[in-house]
């Protein structure tokens, strides 16, 4: 008998689209229930999107450039795509509702989200007309506005889905999936740009931004075969610490941060982004400007700069199930100071210890600590609060500060570059140190304010380092050899 709201027809059609990438075995998963149905394609709607997001994280800038922007047009767009998701998420509840629905306004914002990719293909072909850079800037700003609204709906829709003792698993493993589909496809990208260079066509950057509309339609033909559970106020926090009532507005919310629960963890971890993006760009910089400034890595050492440059989510990568298992296991307050801890200690190395050995050891800690981070904020989102519709509005209003917080920290990091004293004939270690400092007292404030929880019973807290990456199969030759030394066959 098919599951409730599920006919016979539109589970055979999802059969036969999944049949390329999916298992027998995986696809007879999904039939068994409406939520776990949900959340396996769910799962595989996290690979079909990867496309999606390594066009968005690169290529935009670009495009902005080859249509012929100046230094100063190229900074302002850059600031533009940061408040982006400031502009619709304020009243995130209010639309959410006058669309329809979480799942609606995902469907609604995604299919909007195909159409304006599939548009900058005409500023690209017209490069020389003056509405030109207006227009990919337009996109671009509304693609971003439009995407966090879409972002902050699945938020708040996945948090009446998952399970509050599977969320750190689900969410991190979903994450992994999603890496590898992001790596892969960034890396085709800049094949196809090597053979189709940007200044001799626009054709390279016209496939890209369609492949990224293409993603992101066969990611809402996924997402319009998922339910949309009706809302159940018990959803949440088992303890409930998050479930008060939130005060209405966001300057109201701004104001009660320092003194209720969820304000207090989104504090924390908008605190963390913020000192990340005032130094984190710099680090690229820095090992591109020639000595004594710089390391000047792309002429001397390519290689060493290309592994630094994908050691951070290639490391974030291979963690992914362990931080999930550590997040139900022990709760995300624990995770995030965790995180914290590694996340102050790295702008250390660049600072004082500028070597390569030292800066790779350090990368590997950044990806470690920052997939904790990252993955607690998530699972603290998904939960910020019982009621969906309280949740829907805190999560944008997180999006909404965050989205201000980083622009203030990228004009400061621009400030603080020109005028700040130079350690070793560096400003960009200054900048390091400058980080570092400010990481403090946010880590100092995780450890006073986040809450402790967990949600995974006792027999779910075993077998834990079978989960880091290579370790069963070798543990299953290692013990194949020692038979065979014992002579047991």
């Amino acid at each position: 008998m098919p599951s409730p709201g599920t006919s016979p027809t539109s589970r055979r059609a999802l059969a036969d689209f999944l049949s390329p990438i999916c298992p027998p075995s995986s696809r007879r998963r999904l039939s068994r229930s409406q939520r776990q149905r949900t959340l396996t394609i769910a799962g595989i709607e996290a690979v079909v999107i990867g496309p999606l997001g390594a066009a968005w994280a690169v290529w935009p800038i670009p495009l902005i450039a080859g249509l012929g922007a100046g230094t100063v047009l190229i900074a302002l767009f850059s600031t533009v795509l940061m408040l982006g998701p400031a502009v619709l998420n304020p009243f995130a509840p209010q639309l959410i509702r006058w669309i329809g629905g979480n799942k609606r306004t995902v469907v609604v914002t995604g299919y909007l989200q195909v159409v304006l990719l599939a548009l900058f293909v005409f500023p690209l072909h017209f490069s020389a007309s003056n509405w030109s850079i207006a227009a990919g800037m337009t996109l671009a700003f509304l693609t971003s506005a439009i995407g966090a609204l879409g972002s902050t709906a699945w938020m708040s829709w996945m948090g009446m889905i998952i399970p509050p003792a599977l969320r750190g698993r689900y969410l991190s493993n979903r994450m992994l999936v999603f890496l590898i589909s992001f790596l892969l496809t960034g890396f085709l990208f800049s094949i196809l740009v090597q053979y189709l260079p940007l200044r001799d066509s626009a054709w390279a950057l016209s496939i890209i931004f369609l492949v990224a509309a293409a993603s992101r339609l066969f990611s809402i033909i996924l997402i319009t075969e998922q339910a949309e559970f009706p809302h159940r106020k018990e959803e949440g926090y088992r303890s409930a610490v998050h479930a008060i009532p939130s005060p209405s507005g966001i300057f109201a919310f701004i104001r009660s941060m320092p003194s209720t629960p969820v304000g207090r963890w989104m504090l924390i971890a908008i605190a963390a982004q913020f000192t990340a993006v005032m130094g984190g760009p710099f680090f690229v910089q820095f090992l591109c400007t020639p000595a004594p400034k710089g390391m000047d890595l792309p002429n001397f050492l390519p290689m060493t700069f290309f592994l630094l440059m994908h050691l951070n989510p290639i490391t974030s990568l291979l963690v992914q199930p362990v931080v999930g298992k550590l997040l139900d296991r022990h709760g995300p307050g624990a995770l995030m100071r965790a995180g914290l801890i590694g996340v102050v200690l790295v702008p250390i190395g660049m600072t004082f210890w500028p070597l390569v050995p030292v800066l790779i050891a350090f990368e590997l800690v950044s990806g470690v600590s920052w997939s904790m981070v990252n993955n607690a904020s998530g699972v603290l989102l998904l939960s910020s609060h019982r009621d969906p519709v309280e949740r829907s509005r805190l999560i944008g209003y997180y999006m909404t500060i965050l989205a201000f917080c980083q622009v203030v920290a990228s004009i400061t990091g621009m400030i603080l570059i020109a005028v700040v004293p130079e350690i070793g004939d560096s400003p960009y270690r200054t900048i390091f140190l400058i980080s570092m400092v400010l990481r403090l007292p946010v880590l100092f404030l995780a450890i006073r304010w986040l809450p402790s929880m967990r949600f995974a019973s006792d027999d779910e807290r075993f077998g834990l380092w079978r989960l880091i990456p290579g370790a069963e199969p070798m543990v299953g030759l290692g013990r194949g050899l020692w038979r065979v030394v014992r002579g047991d066959g």
